[in-house]
């Protein structure tokens, strides 16, 4: 029995060769946040994964010791703890991929399985490029026909080893708040469309940090300020994202960018572990500043590891135009159409 919930889009009629999209949710905001891409995906020869990480609705709990490995300060424990799940999300793979007879991946024709996670879920997908050696050799053999992109979607800076934010304390670490409060503000700010001095510049002071409706403008509303009550509901899951996210946005920065390093610009572990792994990053126009950082921070350090001779993993960076941290919920024609073509 697998250890996640998951919702399945199934094989796409009348196309036999296809790629399986597998999806990771981010922060508080489970796998039904992606649901308006299930309807679509066969267009686009498609089979669409949406996983509920542990701890969230219908996936197994976590254990007291892993929580305690994640929640805890010890370096070996938080190791262990994305060593466990890059573990898990291989296995999950590997035998969705035999069991349903995925197409295999072919360099010039699709097939097989790209990974994506969203926001805060990045930690969980690149785990399995960072914490590969954790992974049992038999399932990487069983996994090598199938694994043919990680999508990095809207990863947050502290991914890259960057800070949440520059001034304060980022909401969901703010103790003066109810857990109550602190989401619903969360959810305002991370879907807020934001329109930034710029966002090419790749310079922080260009990037609105703080929200402010005083004296910024925005291009359209948020998007939770367009749920009902009940999609809300079924969208968020606080106490879920209070174990299973939250603790790591306060782990030292190095530790993230360590992790990132290792995933994408570590040529010994990019020959060792699925060689022909391409990397795509897509970020947003209208995003939190935190997630354009992240594009500009995976675009920097391409060019700095081309300049050193550092070849990594083949790796593309796309900005999205007219969209916030929800594309997927506010235009959903529009961004599978990007992922489609991010994944060909």
């Amino acid at each position: 029995m697998s250890v996640y919930a998951f919702d399945d889009s199934g094989a796409p009629v009348n196309s036999p060769f296809y790629t399986t999209l597998v999806i990771l949710h981010g922060c508080a905001f489970n796998k039904e946040t992606f649901r308006k891409l299930l309807p679509l995906a066969a267009q686009y020869k498609l089979r669409i994964v949406l996983l509920n990480r542990r701890a969230y609705p219908g996936s197994k709990p976590l254990t007291e010791e892993e929580l305690h490995q994640f929640d805890g300060p010890d370096e070996q424990g938080h190791e262990q703890y994305f060593g466990a799940r890059a573990q898990e999300l291989a296995e999950f793979l590997a035998d969705f991929a035999v069991n349903q007879h995925l197409p295999t991946a072919s360099a010039d024709s699709g097939g097989g399985i790209a990974l994506m996670g969203w926001s805060a879920g990045n930690a969980y997908t690149l785990s399995l490029l960072s914490h590969a050696q954790a992974i049992n050799e038999s399932t990487i053999k069983q996994l090598e026909p199938f694994l043919r992109t990680m999508v990095i979607f809207e990863a947050p800076g502290y991914i890259v080893g960057r800070p949440l934010v520059r001034d304060g304390v980022f909401i969901l670490l703010d103790a003066t708040c109810t857990e109550e409060d602190r989401f619903k503000m969360f959810g305002e700010y991370v879907s807020t469309y934001f329109e930034h001095p710029s966002v090419t510049s790749h310079n922080i002071e260009d990037l609105h940090f703080i929200l402010d409706p005083k004296t910024q403008k925005f291009p359209r509303p948020s998007t939770t300020s367009t749920l009902t009550p009940d999609e809300y509901y079924e969208l968020v899951w606080p106490k879920a994202a209070m174990k299973a996210d939250v603790p790591a946005m306060a782990y030292p920065l190095e530790k993230f960018a360590r992790w990132t390093e290792q995933a994408v610009f570590d040529d010994d572990l990019a020959q060792k572990f699925w060689p022909n792994l391409k990397v795509e990053v897509i970020w947003c126009e209208h995003s939190i500043a935190t997630c354009v950082e992240a594009g500009w921070v995976y675009e920097d350090t391409k060019k700095e590891c081309d300049s050193k001779g550092v070849t990594g993993r083949p790796m593309r960076v796309t900005m999205m135009p007219g969209a916030n941290h929800f594309p997927h919920w506010d235009q959903p024609e529009k961004t599978i159409a990007l992922f489609a073509n991010a994944i060909a």
